[in-house]
């Protein structure tokens, strides 16, 4: 007698790989030569930001973070062209890889509607995939009380990364490992919650120096990424 399981399973493990290299070339963005338009300058601005190690908080003040030239679809000659180079190419899969995984819970034909979904807007607006991911991030992981520790420290990376991008993106990112932690501290699950909150300090701490940034600086950037936010 044929277990259904053991049926089942490889059928979503190839859909989990042909949804996943479908959605991949979707996410990835070609650059341009600068333009004289708003959107190219501060784009080309992040480029020459992260080349030239300019301190964010204190040379530069904006919204974006010292990760966020990742996002432009400008470049500066070779400035910053092998980093891009492997956000979009290996870093791309690895976003489409986490969409992937984070709804694979769900039925097989919703599964596939998401994902055809992500494939045909993604392209509206730079936003939109990251928004997604830090939002199934928190739902289908963090909240999940029986998530794996492994898998935890995975997504908690993932979330402080993504902040690095974007000072709305850390808000939300913050706001979503909060609010796990707080599940977590009604289920009197102090460790957990002690670690959500503490690892996502500890890894946005290390991705902005990794980013070439002084800590001292982490404050200011807050205090006035939020004021511009407002």
């Amino acid at each position: 007698m044929i277990d259904p399981r053991t049926s089942i399973f490889p059928r979503r493990i190839l859909l989990s790989i042909v949804l996943t290299l479908l959605l991949w070339p979707a996410l990835i963005h070609p650059v341009y030569p600068p333009e004289a338009d708003l959107d190219a300058s501060w784009q080309a601005v992040l480029v020459r930001a992260h080349a030239q190690g300019w301190q964010f908080g204190r040379e530069l003040v904006f919204t974006w973070g010292p990760w966020g030239f990742l996002q432009s679809q400008y470049q500066l000659g070779d400035e910053a062209a092998t980093a891009k180079l492997i956000w979009e190419v290996a870093g791309k899969l690895l976003v489409a890889l986490g969409v992937v995984a984070l709804t694979h819970r769900l039925a097989a034909w919703r599964q596939i509607l998401f994902c055809a979904l992500v494939f045909a807007y993604s392209w509206l607006f730079l936003d939109s995939i990251y928004l997604v991911l830090i939002a199934l991030s928190v739902l289908g992981a963090l909240l999940r009380p029986t998530t794996p520790r492994w898998q935890l420290i995975l997504w908690i990376g993932a979330l402080a990364f993504l902040g690095q991008m974007k000072f709305t993106y850390n808000l939300l990112a913050f706001g979503g490992v909060f609010c796990a932690a707080g599940a977590d501290a009604l289920r009197r699950d102090f460790r957990r919650a002690t670690g959500l909150l503490g690892g996502y300090a500890l890894a946005f701490v290390a991705f902005w120096v990794a980013a070439g940034q002084n800590p001292d600086n982490l404050l200011p950037y807050f205090r006035l990424s939020w004021d511009i936010s407002q």
